[in-house]
């Protein structure tokens, strides 16, 4: 979540991303030419519900990596959802 807004913070829990970063984002992939229609991937739910709000891109979503999943981290289930989202 940190690394979509422009504050410098590393817990995500005092980090609020704001239309604005999903805007500078996509400037920021435009600047580099990716296309309109490249999926964005979301790590974790926060995250999905601030790009699915506001990115003009598709959005998929994957589990964070972090501690804080609780256990829902396993390769086997990020496997699936790298799979799910390379089919587009």
């Amino acid at each position: 979540m940190t690394d979509v807004s422009h504050v410098i913070e590393s817990s995500s829990k005092d980090v609020d991303i704001t239309q604005d970063d999903v805007i500078n984002l996509e400037n920021h992939l435009d600047n580099l030419a990716i296309s309109k229609d490249a999926t964005l991937v979301a790590l974790g739910g926060n995250v999905n519900k601030v790009l699915t709000s506001y990115a003009k891109r598709p959005v998929k979503t994957m589990y964070h990596y972090s501690r804080s999943n609780n256990g829902n981290w396993t390769a086997d289930k990020v496997h699936e959802q790298v799979m799910n989202i390379l089919e587009k």
